[in-house]
């Protein structure tokens, strides 16, 4: 079960990783009624057919299944959403990659809190594999901060030494919007 939308952008940024994108943007606003996220991928991406088995909550993919510990897929991410009063589209195009778009509204009881910002990012600049991530926040005062993988490994080096790491995680806390 996602317990925070965090969870929700970790879920999700994880498939991207898995379709084999080298580069995954995540996009967050903060608006006065709800909160927006846009996940972007040049993954392999899906056709039509495998777009609507991905959104299907009765199938399964088993080859994943064996793969993942965490991850409860596309059905159950949409449904939360539902729940929320939010709303929930999907683009994909096979071999060019898949945008996934999601909201909360911030007023209902349903929507989940957000999480830990921080300590989510940190983790997603932590996957492995050979790939780069963007992440974009605005929030309601028109301010916009960018954090990206490639540039924090260029300043930083090691991204998982325990120095680094804690450098890293004080310097999200302190700058996410």
């Amino acid at each position: 079960m996602h317990y925070t939308i965090c969870d929700y952008i970790s879920d999700i940024t994880q498939n991207s990783i898995e379709a084999g994108a080298t580069l995954v943007t995540v996009d967050y606003r903060d608006k006065d009624e709800k909160i927006e996220i846009t996940i972007t991928d040049n993954g392999k991406g899906m056709d039509e057919l495998t777009l609507k088995k991905a959104i299907d909550p009765s199938y399964t993919d088993t080859v994943k299944k064996h793969k993942r510990e965490i991850g409860l897929g596309l059905p159950f991410i949409i449904q939360g959403i539902e729940q929320s009063q939010g709303e929930f589209f999907i683009d994909s195009q096979k071999d060019k990659g898949t945008m996934v778009k999601f909201s909360f509204d911030k007023q209902n009881i349903d929507t989940p809190p957000v999480g830990d910002k921080s300590l989510t990012y940190l983790t997603l600049f932590n996957y492995p594999g050979n790939f780069n991530i963007a992440i974009q926040e605005h929030n309601n005062q028109q301010e916009t901060i960018s954090f990206n993988k490639k540039e924090l490994y260029d300043v930083l080096g090691d991204l998982n030494s325990s120095e680094t790491l804690t450098l890293l995680k004080q310097y999200l806390k302190d700058n996410i919007l």
